[in-house]
């Protein structure tokens, strides 16, 4: 018999394969005797402390003309090096800005999880947007807190719930739950 009920991104991947359309934003690490002998137009990349983000294979090209070379590969993560003048002048990182690279998944007792779902009027199985999910979530909280009956087991739920919601919201994903 079940005994959980799993809240999640309706857009997890079961695999490490990562979109051509996910951006990857980057870090940059500059050896502090490097930093005044490089080019203006690296620098000012650099020196932007604004997030940079770009779809992969724009990375790739950049990094292939300005002579870098893949030092690491991970799914959702690659750092390049650039030997310029010494070892490890330069060092770029890139992280997948996709929904796969966080931990986006609640598990909840399924008492608990069926209480929060009664209240909300949703069944033990489905998908919502966010927004509507949050805004129902809201009101549950509020309604809670006016007769006082919220157990800490569910108020804890509700605020790793509430987490989700934001998270969903940011990579456009909807929410689905499922007794598991």
């Amino acid at each position: 018999m079940s005994k959980h009920v799993v809240f999640q991104p309706l857009d997890l991947s079961k695999n490490d394969e990562i979109a051509d359309t996910v951006l990857w934003s980057a870090t940059f690490h500059i050896h502090p005797e490097i930093e005044p002998t490089l080019p203006e137009e690296m620098l000012a990349l650099v020196k932007n402390k604004n997030t940079v983000n770009y779809p992969l294979s724009y990375w790739e090209k950049e990094f292939q003309t300005l002579g870098f070379v893949l030092d690491m590969d991970f799914p959702y993560c690659k750092e390049y090096a650039w030997d310029f003048v010494m070892p490890d002048a330069v060092r770029i990182t890139i992280k997948a800005k996709d929904i796969n690279t966080n931990f986006n998944q609640i598990i909840v007792p399924k008492s608990i999880a069926k209480e929060i779902l009664d209240e909300m009027k949703l069944p033990m199985f489905g998908k919502m947007h966010p927004e509507k999910f949050h805004k129902k979530l809201v009101q549950y909280i509020d309604l809670s807190q006016n007769n006082m009956a919220l157990v800490d087991n569910i108020f804890e739920a509700l605020t790793e719930l509430e987490d989700l919601c934001t998270e969903c919201i940011s990579y456009e994903s909807f929410i689905e739950w499922k007794v598991s």
